[in-house]
């Protein structure tokens, strides 16, 4: 009788066997629940890198299997030697997506300043109204933006009403406002989208550093500055690593740059998903278009690995 009850207690108390037994029920559990998402991304992502092979190839449609010549690394030859027509296409990408980084810490101030309303309800407000763009289609935001700021467009024609400029400006097909224009596009559509993170961290400090702040005489601005900005830092810099690393892959701005392209911005807003785009699908050279995206994902890849050995030694702590 003694050693049952021994043999009980030690399943009960922590540590125990049977303590490690629910665990791993639980762990079993949330493996199951993962399951469905490693076949999405093993389906979507991993099984779809087979088509790499087109890239040591000279595919065209109408080929069998069979009939498709080899040609080795011969359409990296050729994306390299267009270098002068594909560095215009990198400094596009990079220059466009080096403007995006500025949405991180603008994001940073819209969701302080949203937790620094005085109501509830004002902030939810504010939240539900800044974050709404993100949903809304790319094709509605480009009609919306024509509709303001085409040449006939109300701002334009209240400009020249209130005899402020003398001919309407051509913001859409203007090569020198267009990566000013494309910013404030991507700002308006996922900046309260992008808060949403730093309000979460936000909610996460401890509010009893607030009220000692409040007692050594802080004011407002002086506990944003030394609590909440410090308690953030380390979310503000996740956010923008990996957004440094995605350098090249655009995130929004490839269906951004799709519906807004014209060939009077084309030189401006070309970015390398767009090219890959181009020549894949319009010009259907889908060897040197996957060439193009192998070349692509291996910079985005060796940017990955740059941001994780920086993340390293900033934080103490590596992302991946």
């Amino acid at each position: 009788m003694v050693l049952a009850a021994d043999q009980a207690a030690n399943l009960t108390r922590p540590g125990g066997a049977g303590n490690r037994r629910r665990r791993q029920r639980k762990d079993y559990g949330l493996l199951l629940a993962a399951l469905p998402f490693l076949a999405f991304v093993i389906v979507f992502r991993y099984i779809p890198l087979g088509g790499w092979l087109l890239a040591f190839c000279d595919y065209r449609l109408g080929h069998g299997l069979a009939e498709i010549p080899f040609v080795g690394f011969g359409n990296f030859a050729d994306l390299l030697s267009d270098y002068r027509y594909l560095s215009s296409i990198l400094l596009n990408t990079v220059c466009m997506n080096s403007l995006l980084l500025l949405n991180a810490p603008i994001a940073v101030g819209l969701s302080v300043l949203i937790t620094e309303l005085p109501r509830k309800k004002l902030r939810s407000i504010t939240q539900t109204a800044t974050t709404l763009p993100h949903f809304v289609s790319m094709v509605i935001v480009y009609s919306l933006f024509f509709s303001m700021f085409s040449s006939s467009g109300a701002v334009n024609r209240l400009l020249l009403n209130l005899g402020i400029v003398g001919r309407p400006i051509n913001v859409l097909g203007n090569p020198r406002l267009t990566w000013f224009f494309q910013f404030g596009v991507y700002l308006w559509k996922h900046c309260g989208w992008n808060a949403i993170i730093f309000l979460s961290a936000i909610t996460s400090i401890d509010p009893q550093l607030y009220d000692a702040a409040a007692i050594d005489g802080a004011g407002r601005f002086r506990r944003i500055l030394h609590v909440t900005l410090p308690g953030i830092l380390s979310t503000f810099l996740v956010v923008l690593l990996l957004n440094i690393s995605r350098l090249l892959s655009n995130g929004g701005l490839w269906e951004q740059a799709f519906v807004f392209m014209n060939p009077m911005v084309q030189s401006k807003l070309e970015i390398l998903d767009y090219y890959i785009y181009r020549m894949g699908i319009v010009a259907a050279d889908f060897s040197y278009a996957t060439a193009a995206g192998v070349v692509n994902s291996a910079i985005s890849i060796a940017l990955l690995f740059s941001v994780n050995g920086m993340a390293k030694r900033l934080r103490g702590q590596a992302i991946i």
